[in-house]
């Protein structure tokens, strides 16, 4: 992130924030807003832009709890009817069970799961919107009002693409952009990080990650260290926003691998991602992928290691094959997995809801 941008307005600052589209800062507001809401979104963690509010609107903060004094202000201040949280790091648990005594013009909240937790911590939750089927599954089991929201993609990212470039030129033939699966999380990556270690190692495949060099690296064999320590003219460091996105731009093919978590279902944002911006996707796949994409035509399934390399030795040979597979699934992700089409199904909730 820019330096300068302490030195802006709130405002502004946020602006050039959500030009760069962080994963979940995207134009959720906007689209809320057209559907006849008053919407307001809040970074509660980012602090150069949460202490330049509190210091234009004369708020006073902890040092230490900066992030929750801030926040509540900034709630008290809007006055919303509905909180809306993106998964549960907003706000702490115990806080959380009191925001309606604390704001009293919350009649709801919300919360967003994207992946598996203890659902036995939301029975305050009015409303749980489940990103994959089986998060859906798990959380009703404990909740009376659990709802099926997958992720999506933000059309408007592909217009500031544009900006960048208007022809986007396909400089990598096969990427993988995301976490490795190397340290943290527990043993949920860890078929991940074994796929990516062969692939790296026998085709071109190019990263961009991010892992956690807290180990004793050292201490380790070849073989379970960082991939790039393993592979250091193949694997780069991770990115963000829009570089995100114009490195799957540029790519013809890229790899995708949801968590052992994810059960015998699929639905992380890699597809809708990927796909979104016209890459050919070679994926996993789960029980709902018919609901989502048709198989091997809008997007590319692998169901073990060997048919990944035989599919991706294929899509690389047949650049008429992958070119109609990218742009089919494109064309699914834009006409059904848009991020305007979760707000008026999430619109639909809520009018249930209330």
């Amino acid at each position: 992130m820019n330096p300068h941008l302490a030195s802006l307005s709130y405002q502004d600052h946020k602006s050039e924030i959500k030009r760069f589209f962080p994963t979940h800062v995207n134009s959720f507001p906007h689209y809320m807003n057209n559907l006849g809401h008053r919407c307001e979104e809040f970074i509660y963690d980012l602090q150069s832009l949460q202490q330049s509010w509190a210091l234009e609107n004369g708020y006073d903060y902890g040092a230490h709890s900066w992030t929750i004094d801030i926040l509540l202000q900034q709630l008290k201040d809007f006055q919303p009817e509905i909180l809306y949280l993106q998964d549960v790091h907003g706000l702490p648990h115990c806080l959380r069970k009191e925001i309606k005594e604390l704001i009293p013009s919350i009649q709801k909240v919300i919360i967003f799961k994207g992946f598996p937790g203890r659902p036995e911590e939301l029975q305050d939750i009015d409303l749980i919107l489940a990103g994959t089927p089986l998060i859906f599954k798990e959380y009703a089991k404990y909740h009376d009002n659990v709802k099926l929201l997958y992720h999506s993609f933000d059309p408007l990212i592909i217009k500031e693409l544009e900006k960048r470039n208007s022809t986007p030129e396909k400089k990598y033939n096969f990427t993988f952009v995301g976490y490795s699966g190397y340290g943290g999380y527990g043993s949920n990556h860890l078929n991940r990080f074994q796929m990516l270690r062969s692939l790296v190692g026998e085709t071109e495949l190019q990263m961009w990650t991010e892992e956690d060099q807290n180990y004793q690296v050292s201490q380790l064999k070849t073989e379970e260290q960082p991939l790039s320590n393993q592979f250091p003219k193949q694997v780069y460091k991770g990115k963000l926003g829009l570089n995100m996105y114009q490195t799957l731009q540029n790519s013809l093919i890229t790899f995708n691998k949801h968590t052992e978590a994810a059960g015998t279902v699929i639905g992380n944002m890699r597809l809708f991602e990927a796909t979104g911006v016209g890459t050919c996707l070679l994926t996993d796949t789960g029980d709902n992928m018919s609901s989502l994409f048709e198989e091997n035509s809008e997007v590319v399934v692998y169901h073990n290691l060997d048919e990944c390399k035989e599919k991706l030795k294929y899509l690389l040979e047949n650049e008429s094959t992958r070119e109609n597979i990218a742009k089919a699934g494109m064309s699914r992700t834009l006409k059904d997995h848009s991020l305007e089409n979760r707000c008026s199904e999430l619109n639909q909730y809520l009018e249930k809801l209330f």
